[in-house]
């Protein structure tokens, strides 16, 4: 390959990407024009230069690239106008058909470019789609599976709550169960209490009734040990019997208030009250009794 056309090469990709970067202007258009004249024209038709449909493509995929700096529709809108203005009558027509060409190459890879590029595109947002749904339906059976988690769990919260309530109910019963064994408790101290008492009544009332007998046969013996006494001295001695009678008397009352203080005493064991008032009237009986025969007696003596 000859250097001049290496170098041609280089100046036509050079100025397909600087075609592609804006719009150029009108007055831009002419030498544009100049250069690809420089290019295309030689007056010996073999040393033309024609252009690689290679390098076409490589320059509009090195565009399509950078569509940040360049752009297809640029290089194509102003190929148009380089056409255009070639093929006007202000100039010379030398390489309208160099141009005409290169506006058909263009234009036929620009088009296959771009339906590529939408081939891909379309590929890319079918497996955009089919990405969406693949996770849309991932988070549906995540979902499912959150419901039976949360399913799960509202089940797990009903068996808790009845258990609580069976706990509760249990907690219930025991209180209950304590309250009456309290009860029992309280009721066996009472019962026990009150048999307490009762032995113990039981041994007071054993005490009084022996303290009873004792005191019956003391005051009975007692008496009538002291009147049989009495009888033998009126038989025996030659005595008055007023005195006689005054100091029996006077034994009976102390007897008697003997065996009164034997019954305070015993009632006393028995927590009773027993009353006095009976004996003050039977000692003054007795005083009175006494002091009505002595005088008696001496009234009936003088």
């Amino acid at each position: 390959m000859m250097v001049d056309d290496i170098n041609k090469r280089d100046e036509f990709k050079r100025i397909l990407i600087e075609l592609a970067e804006k719009q150029v202007e009108k007055e831009e258009i002419k030498g544009y024009y100049q250069r690809f004249e420089n290019l295309y024209w030689d007056e010996d038709p073999s040393h033309r230069f024609r252009h690689y449909y290679y390098d076409i493509f490589n320059c509009l995929v090195y565009i399509k690239n950078d569509e940040k700096a360049h752009n297809l529709e640029h290089l194509n809108q102003n190929i148009i106008s380089l056409f255009n203005y070639a093929d006007s009558e202000n100039c010379e027509k030398k390489i309208v058909p160099s141009l005409k060409k290169l506006l058909d190459h263009v234009s036929l890879e620009t088009a296959r470019i771009q339906y590529y590029a939408k081939m891909i595109e379309d590929s890319k947002g079918e497996e955009i789609i089919n990405d969406i749904t693949s996770r849309i339906n991932r988070l549906d059976h995540s979902t499912e599976e959150v419901k039976h988690d949360i399913a799960q769990v509202k089940q797990d919260v009903d068996l808790a709550k009845q258990d609580v309530t069976k706990a509760k109910k249990a907690v219930s019963q025991a209180k209950f169960g304590i309250t009456q064994a309290k009860n029992v408790v309280q009721q066996a101290e009472q019962n026990a209490e009150k048999a307490s008492k009762k032995l113990k009544n039981v041994q007071k009332e054993y005490i009084a009734i022996l303290s009873i007998f004792a005191s019956v046969i003391l005051a009975f013996t007692g008496g009538l040990s002291f009147l049989g006494k009495g009888v033998d001295i009126i038989e025996n001695v030659d005595v008055k019997i007023e005195n006689v009678t005054f100091v029996l008397g006077i034994g009976g009352v102390l007897f008697l208030n003997l065996l009164f203080g034997m019954f305070k005493f015993i009632s006393a064991i028995l927590d009773k009250e027993f009353g006095f008032k009976c004996l003050i009237g039977l000692n003054i009986i007795v005083v009175v009794a006494l002091v009505l025969l002595i005088w008696l007696r001496g009234l009936y003596t003088i």
